[in-house]
């Protein structure tokens, strides 16, 4: 299961993932924060994946930037940093920075510290 929710002090969009996260649930989850945050033309996203179990594998990455492709034309810039905990998703952050590269207006990054994600995220305000 992914939560989502957003705090407006921070402009900030808060991802939590919550036990097995198959990729038709990340699928939902692009989905849902282009519908929830459509009037907004910069989104920063927290994601935090510790404690979750990723199901999706590497190859799925290329998907997932595909349907944020789609979608990101409205948007002016999208920033994401992700939290991770484990070496399989450290490496999963890594090679989805590396495939998302490819889209001007979206940036994100893996990190180990809530701390680290959120300055990073904010950076580029």
């Amino acid at each position: 299961m992914i939560e989502i929710s957003y705090n407006n002090q921070e402009d900030i969009i808060y991802v939590r993932r919550v036990g097995e996260i198959s990729s038709e649930d990340i699928f939902k989850y692009i989905n849902e924060i282009d519908k929830q945050f459509e009037n907004h033309k910069t989104l920063y996203v927290l994601s935090d994946t510790r404690g979750s179990q990723t199901l999706f594998h590497q190859n799925d990455l290329v998907l997932f930037v595909a349907e944020i492709k789609k979608r990101i034309g409205p948007y002016k810039k999208v920033r994401e940093a992700s939290i991770v905990d484990n070496p399989y998703d450290t490496a999963l952050g890594m090679m989805y920075e590396y495939i998302a590269s490819e889209i001007d207006k979206f940036k994100c990054k893996a990190f180990s510290t809530e701390e680290a994600a959120k300055s990073w995220l904010k950076s580029g305000s």
